[in-house]
């Protein structure tokens, strides 16, 4: 009785001294690191906005996808840097080429180029075209839409595009960085919606020209992606 007795104990023993060992040798689990919602101006941003719409062209009626959302930029440390803004009209159908919008200024929205000429839906100002107290939207049977999907980007400072701090945006308005601002959202865009097989053409008014050719070679140089094409209204160049 005494030996089982022993023996009972030592397995006991045993069988703790290595669950002990087993615990010390069990590798942490690495954490998983999660991106904090923004506590800064970003969070007041709305949400993303998608709708089913449609419109009556010369080549008959044409149903749409709107969106109104925002791309986030984040910096070498995780945090989000900014939010760039963008409206993209897009049509069921294979092979769709792809069109960026952007205007110049260089401190302008993409409101001019959106309501006033490609987008489904434009903006008159009044019989005279100069009272915006007489303000209606009215669809746009020529739009851009009938042969090619759009995407009209606010570069940032501009429109509902921001900067996290205050003083960030400076960090995107020299010629060359204002540039390569656009080339990362246009590849943000089309990597979050699988267009990378689609052609792809860039259009600007006045500054929005020169943008136009800066970003297409950001775009090359540092995303990989190469425009089929580029339409400039009024360049600055």
């Amino acid at each position: 009785m005494k030996s089982a007795s022993l023996l009972r104990i030592a397995i006991v023993l045993l069988c703790a001294t290595g669950a002990a060992i087993a615990q010390e040798k069990a590798p942490d689990k690495p954490q998983e690191q999660k991106r904090e919602p923004a506590q800064n101006i970003l969070r007041l941003l709305p949400a993303d906005s998608v709708t089913e719409k449609s419109i009556v062209t010369a080549q008959g009626k044409l149903t749409y996808t709107a969106t109104a959302g925002t791309l986030a930029f984040y910096d070498q440390q995780g945090n989000q840097s900014a939010s760039v803004f963008f409206t993209a009209y897009t049509v069921k159908g294979a092979n769709r080429p792809l069109t960026f919008g952007f205007n110049g200024g260089p401190g302008a929205a993409s409101a001019y180029l959106h309501l006033g000429l490609v987008g489904p839906r434009i903006l008159e100002l009044g019989p005279d075209g100069h009272d915006a107290a007489r303000a209606t939207l009215r669809d746009n049977p020529e739009t851009w839409l009938r042969f090619t999907d759009i995407v009209m980007i606010d570069p940032i400072g501009t429109g509902w595009s921001r900067a996290a701090k205050s003083d960030g945006a400076k960090g995107f308005w020299s010629v060359n960085n204002d540039a390569n601002a656009m080339a990362k959202a246009i590849s943000l865009y089309v990597t979050h919606n699988n267009r990378g097989g689609s052609q792809k053409f860039l259009l600007g008014e006045s500054y929005g020209g020169l943008r136009a050719v800066k970003t297409a070679r950001a775009l090359l140089r540092d995303q990989g992606l190469a425009v089929s094409g580029l339409i400039m209204l009024s360049p600055l160049l």
